[in-house]
């Protein structure tokens, strides 16, 4: 499938980098030391693989096994390292999510907001 509106993704000055992305994969080995992982972002892990040992803020330590979420809330002390390898994905938050033109949600959601008191609504059998 071809990429559509070219320009408006090669102008975009927000794609992500390693440090402003929302979703990154890990893939880490035994022992591997994962604190700090929220000092400036809250993060949502998901353990799809392994294990981690963890600790936050003044809660009692445990493991975290494969298939768990586990929310790590920004500036609460967090030490965390491996079991084993470790594959997890981590869901950073971020302020307000930056877009680019015509896929900026603000503006749509502006626009609707002004075109939505011009057209009633369809009615309720209406299909696409």
């Amino acid at each position: 499938m071809p990429l559509h509106n070219k320009e408006d993704h090669t102008g975009c000055v927000y794609y992500a980098t390693d440090e402003s992305a929302l979703f990154r994969q890990y893939r880490l080995s035994d022992g591997t030391d994962i604190s700090g992982m929220n000092e400036s972002r809250s993060v949502l892990l998901y353990l799809a693989e392994g294990r981690l040992r963890i600790a936050l803020g003044n809660f009692t330590p445990r493991t975290v096994e494969s298939g768990m979420l586990v929310f790590l809330p920004k500036n609460i002390g967090f030490t965390g390292q491996t079991i084993g390898s470790c594959h997890f994905i981590a869901s950073f938050f971020a302020g307000q999510l930056p877009l680019c033109n015509k896929y900026d949600l603000a503006d749509l959601q502006h626009h609707v907001r002004q075109r939505s008191s011009k057209h009633s609504p369809p009615p309720e059998n209406f299909r696409n």
